[in-house]
């Protein structure tokens, strides 16, 4: 047999809600004054860079080297962007025609020896960024950071507002 179990007395049904609504209209405040002192989330483009690594486009990435944030963006381009890589070379080659000095270096190539030509102790340095195209990293960091500026040129991108680098 099934035991009956006794309605509660409606005093205490009573009793029982209005506590619950005291407890409602507490965790209710509560709520209010903490969201009150909540700093507004920040926007994107004002998202501090990483601490270590570099902001494309507002996301974050960990690199702990400018070569492979180097590395990493330039094989980032190339995945949005195919024509990228042969992009990248027309305006490098447009820049170098305007130096006096022009490199004999390719920064990136199809193979080490174009990138390094007469110093094979170089080619280690060649980095496949996308098929059949090398970048090479055995440059000075301004030159890294040179070649990153003409890259988002090459891709419409701003530098040091839609690309960032935190790097030691």
């Amino acid at each position: 047999m099934h035991a009956l179990h006794p309605s509660p007395h409606p005093d205490d049904l009573h009793s029982s809600l209005a506590t619950l609504k005291a407890q409602l209209q507490q965790i209710t405040q509560t709520l209010a004054v903490l969201e009150q002192n909540l700093p507004a989330p920040p926007q994107d483009n004002d998202a501090p860079p990483p601490a270590t690594g570099y902001t494309l486009l507002g996301t974050t990435y960990p690199v702990r080297t400018l070569s492979a944030a180097f590395v990493a963006i330039f094989r980032q381009f190339a995945l949005w962007d195919p024509a990228f890589p042969v992009r990248f070379k027309q305006a490098l080659a447009a820049e170098l025609a305007k130096t006096k000095k022009p490199s004999k270096r390719g920064y990136l190539a199809s193979t080490p020896q174009a990138l390094y030509p007469g110093a094979p102790q170089l080619w280690k340095h060649a980095q496949e960024i996308a098929p059949g195209w090398l970048l090479g990293t055995n440059e000075s960091s301004a030159k890294k950071l040179a070649l990153l500026t003409l890259a988002c040129q090459v891709m419409g991108l701003v530098w040091g507002k839609e690309l960032r680098l935190a790097l030691p």
